[in-house]
């Protein structure tokens, strides 16, 4: 028999994953694929999470948790869980030259403006997608920037259009960033919860270990004020999360300090509207 708790996280698990289903749907997944995903999820949380003395759980009580044969256990341990994708593993590398034209001092103005830059040379093109793209061929680089239209060329200088780079298909670095956006929502969510079953949580004492995480809504806009509000929700987003970007660009390490250790932290901003 579930408690009521666990009653209406079934419940409200239909919703979280209607969304998902339809992705997969979309990219022609099924069911059997979404089953051993979630399989191997739960090994490795329980495994992960549940250890005694910093141990990783046994075999034995990973099975009696979830449910899962310690056969099959043992597979999916051995298998292991893919590492989590963050932005700075997307497959292309063109979003980090983008950002970084905007805070690397080699590539910017005095007012903090982008430089317009030559193909060739000292602090040129090249230089900055050697510092930030890896191998990847400053010829390729530029060509898919202006191809975006996230770059313009004029006399053989390169200069910004747009502040995002935003490739026009549906693709691995798309679902990529889906998954992230949807995980840390998540994570954000379930890490506020947990702290009210800590021992002598209260309000004042567990400020400073929530995380943001608000939300404002309505089920009585009119069709024209929904309009309006979908458009005031863009303009002053786009705004905070450029601020918040700037924020970020100017306090980041320099290159030179960067480390495999690092702890990925951010902000995210969505609208959401009910299908019809």
């Amino acid at each position: 028999m579930r408690s009521p708790l666990q009653q209406a996280l079934l419940v409200s698990l239909a919703s979280i994953l209607k969304p998902l289903v339809k992705l997969m749907l979309q990219t022609g997944l099924g069911c059997s694929e979404f089953v051993e995903v979630t399989k191997s999820v739960f090994v490795h949380v329980a495994t992960e999470t549940y250890g005694l003395r910093g141990r990783p759980t046994n075999m034995s009580r990973v099975s009696a948790m979830t449910g899962i044969s310690r056969k099959e256990v043992s597979r999916i341990r051995d298998e292991g869980l893919p590492g989590r994708w963050t932005p700075v593993k997307e497959s292309s590398p063109a979003s980090t030259v983008i950002n970084y034209w905007h805070y690397d001092p080699d590539f910017v103005e005095p007012n903090g403006n982008p430089k317009t830059l030559s193909f060739d040379g000292p602090a040129s093109f090249s230089s900055l997608v050697a510092r930030y793209a890896g191998d990847i061929p400053p010829g390729a680089m530029r060509t898919e920037l202006i191809r975006a239209g996230t770059v313009k060329e004029i006399d053989g200088l390169l200069s910004i259009r747009e502040r995002w780079f935003r490739p026009a298909r549906f693709d691995e670095d798309f679902v990529h960033r889906i998954a992230f956006s949807l995980e840390n929502l998540g994570a954000t969510i379930v890490h506020n919860a947990g702290l009210y079953q800590q021992p002598g949580f209260s309000e004042e004492s567990s400020a400073h270990l929530r995380r943001l995480e608000r939300i404002a809504w309505s089920e009585r806009l009119s069709d024209e004020a929904t309009q309006e509000f979908r458009s005031w929700v863009r303009r002053e987003g786009v705004r905070f999360v450029d601020q918040a970007v700037d924020w970020i660009g100017k306090n980041e390490l320099p290159r030179s300090e960067w480390t495999d250790t690092a702890r990925t932290v951010g902000v995210g901003l969505y609208y959401f509207e009910e299908d019809q």
